[in-house]
């Protein structure tokens, strides 16, 4: 059985987790989420302590993680290329027993990264907006850090073809005629979100789905960088 808030330090900051957590912690985790998401397949392999070979589609893959109070049956941890074609971690999935407790679960995610938030709003491809609202089996949180702040920030790794990123979401949106909403709503997207559930409910898996999770979703990052 591996600790995250042990092995895991080179990805998860330090105080962030329901182990290790301080009074600053939601404070430090409202940027990112508390992760790394500039890490390598090699150094997540390295702290996980698992066989070269373990990287299988851009997914590796450990079992029996314990994280924010419970013991996870496998944590997944998903890469995509950046700009330089160098993997980086955009996405961690917490699947959790069936059995578990993920009220505890989500008490620990509450004291890392405070009040979940309301509602999400999110906009298809063909223009329309979507309402997903917090319940008692689904809960989200997303990260201070929006697209825009990103790319306005010297520090980060901008891919150097972003632009013509935002100008096919312009495109778009006069395609579907969205007035400017909905480039307006990408710009102000959270770089990062955060879900919780216990009744499979995470809404951007499709199919089959586990019951009992928690999964980190840095794609727009990934998309950026």
């Amino acid at each position: 059985m591996k600790r995250i808030s042990a092995i895991l330090c080179v990805i998860f900051l330090c105080g962030l987790l329901a182990a290790c957590g301080g009074p600053d912690a939601a404070k430090a985790g409202t940027e990112s989420l508390g992760i790394d998401w500039s890490v390598t397949p090699d150094q997540v392999r390295e702290a996980l302590k698992l066989p070269e070979d373990a990287l299988s589609g851009g997914v590796l893959t450990a079992q029996g993680i314990e994280a924010f109070g419970g013991t996870a049956l496998k944590g997944e941890f998903h890469f995509l290329e950046d700009s330089k074609g160098q993997l980086r971690l955009s996405r961690v999935h917490l699947i959790y027993p069936d059995d578990a407790d993920m009220a505890q679960v989500r008490q620990a995610l509450e004291k890392a990264f405070g009040t979940p938030v309301e509602q999400y709003q999110e906009y298809d491809h063909s223009g329309v907006l979507s309402t997903l609202r917090a319940s008692d089996s689904l809960a989200f949180w997303h990260s201070s850090q929006t697209v825009a702040s990103c790319a306005a920030d010297p520090a980060f790794p901008l891919r150097e073809d972003w632009q013509a990123s935002l100008d096919a979401i312009s495109r778009q949106d006069e395609a579907v005629n969205a007035g400017g909403k909905l480039a307006e709503f990408y710009q102000q997207a959270p770089a990062v979100r955060l879900f919780w559930t216990d009744n499979g409910q995470i809404p951007y898996i499709q199919g089959d789905q586990p019951k009992n999770a928690v999964y980190f979703d840095a794609g727009m990052l990934a998309l950026m960088r």
